[in-house]
C-alpha cells in the first residue's frame, strides 16, 4: 500500500511537471523543438536542473534526492502525456544508473555532479546491428595495452549522440562475440579521438546516433565495474529503465483515450454524435480498460525492480514491457480508427502519439522479445523448482 507521505510526494511531482509541461510544451510548441537541432530546448534543461530533476534518482550520498523508481516512473508518465523529448531518460534513468552502480570514484561522484547539475548529457552505446536486443552479442572490442584500452566497433541507436559528453560503451575485453561473458562497460568522453557520429532523426521527432570507434584509447580508469563481468549489473540497470518505459507508454496511451473520448462527443454522423453508438461506447470501455491494466502492470514492475532480485524482477518487467507495449500498439490503433483519417495527419496529435508509442516500444526490447524472455525465463525456473 501507498501510505499519504508517499501519495504527497507523488501529487507533489505530477503537479510540478504538469505546469512545467502546460507552460513550455504544448503541441505546438513541441513541433518547433523537434523541427530543429538538437531536438529539444537547452533552456528547457536548465528549468528541469533547477527543479530538481536532474537528481531525483541519483543517491543521497552524491548530492542527489535518492528517488525511487516509483517517483521516476511518475514523472516519466507526464512525459509520456506530453510526448515531451529530450535526452533525460538516457542521461538520467539509464546512465546515472549504471555510474551509481559501476563506476569508481572519483569518476562517479564527479559525473553524476555534471549529471544533476544538467551539465553533462551522458548516453548508453550498447547496440549493435546485429545484436538486436541480445546484449552477448557484441562485436566492438576494447583490448588492453599497459594501462589503457584501445577500442574498435561500432554502436547503433545511440539516443540523443548529438548532445552527448559522453558515452556509456558495451565492449567484448574477452571470449567470442556471442560469450555472455567477457564484457565490459566503459565511460567515454565524446571528445575521445577516433570517435565518429552520424546523426538521425527518428520518425517520432527523437534524435539517435551511430557511433563509429576507431582505435579509441582510454585509460584505464574509465572501465566501470569489473574487466569481463558488465552483464549482469548493465541488465539489472536495464530493468529499471525498462520499468520507468512502461510509465512513459502508460501516459502516452491515457491521453489517446482521453483524446478519443473528447473527439467521439463532437463528431456527428447519421444525425447524431456517434459517442452515443453502442459498438463505440463498447470499444471505448476496451481502451479505457486496457489503460487500468496498464497502470497495474506498470505499478508492479516498478516496485519490481527495487524489492526484487532476479529472477523474479526479470520475469515482472519482461511480462510489463510486453503487455503494456502491446496494448499500447491496441489503443494507438483503435485512436487512430476512430478519428478516422485525421488522425493521421501532422496537425492532429493523435498521430504523433501512435509513432512515439511505437518508438518507446523498440527501445530495450520491443513487445515480442519481451514475450520470448518471459517465456525462457519462466521455463528456467520451472526447471530449477
Amino acid at each position: 500500500m501507498i501510505d499519504d507521505e508517499k501519495r504527497q510526494q507523488y501529487k507533489l511531482l505530477e503537479d510540478s511537471a504538469r505546469r512545467f509541461l502546460e507552460k513550455n510544451y504544448t503541441f505546438d510548441k513541441r513541433s518547433q523543438h523537434i523541427g530543429k537541432e538538437p531536438g529539444f530546448s537547452y533552456s528547457h534543461w536548465q528549468q528541469m536542473t533547477e527543479l530538481g530533476w536532474m537528481e531525483l534518482s541519483i543517491g543521497t550520498e552524491y548530492n542527489g534526492l535518492g528517488g525511487g523508481a516509483d517517483l521516476m516512473a511518475a514523472l516519466m508518465k507526464q512525459f509520456g502525456r506530453f510526448l515531451y523529448l529530450n535526452p533525460y531518460f538516457a542521461s538520467v534513468v539509464v546512465s546515472s544508473r549504471l555510474l551509481e552502480r559501476m563506476a569508481a570514484e572519483p569518476t562517479r561522484k564527479s559525473v553524476l555532479s555534471e549529471i544533476a547539475a544538467g551539465s553533462s548529457v551522458v548516453t548508453p552505446a550498447l547496440y549493435e546491428k546485429q545484436s538486436r536486443y541480445d546484449l552477448s552479442n557484441i562485436a566492438t572490442t576494447a583490448i588492453r595495452s599497459g594501462d589503457k584500452y584501445v577500442l574498435n566497433g561500432s554502436k547503433v541507436g545511440v539516443q540523443y549522440g548529438n548532445a552527448a559528453s559522453h558515452l556509456t560503451v558495451l565492449a567484448r575485453t574477452a571470449g567470442n562475440q556471442t560469450d555472455s561473458e567477457g564484457l565490459s562497460l566503459f565511460l567515454i568522453p565524446t571528445s575521445e579521438k577516433g570517435i565518429k557520429f552520424q546523426h538521425y532523426t527518428t520518425h517520432d521527432g527523437g534524435r539517435v546516433s551511430t557511433v563509429g570507434l576507431n582505435e579509441v584509447m582510454i585509460n584505464e580508469d574509465r572501465l566501470m565495474g569489473a574487466e569481463h563481468q558488465a552483464l549482469p549489473t548493465l541488465q539489472l540497470a536495464l530493468n529499471y529503465a525498462t520499468a520507468i518505459l512502461c510509465a512513459e507508454v502508460t501516459g502516452a496511451m491515457e491521453v489517446l483515450f482521453e483524446q478519443t473520448l473528447e473527439y467521439l462527443k463532437t463528431r456527428t454522423q447519421f444525425g447524431q454524435k456517434i459517442g452515443s453508438f453502442q459498438a463505440i461506447q463498447h470499444r471505448m470501455v476496451d481502451m479505457y480498460m486496457r489503460c487500468e491494466l496498464a497502470n497495474s502492470m506498470c505499478q508492479e514492475a516498478v516496485r519490481a525492480v527495487d524489492e526484487l532480485d532476479s529472477p523474479q524482477q526479470d520475469l515482472i518487467v519482461s511480462a510489463a514491457k510486453a503487455e503494456i507495449g502491446r496494448m499500447a500498439v491496441l489503443n494507438a490503433e483503435e485512436a487512430v480508427h476512430l478519428h478516422g483519417a485525421m488522425g493521421m495527419m501532422n496537425e492532429m496529435p493523435v498521430g504523433h502519439y501512435f509513432k512515439r508509442i511505437f518508438s518507446l516500444n523498440l527501445l530495450y526490447g520491443d513487445p515480442a522479445y519481451h514475450q520470448t524472455r518471459y517465456r525462457d525465463l519462466s521455463r528456467h525456473h520451472s526447471s530449477l523448482s
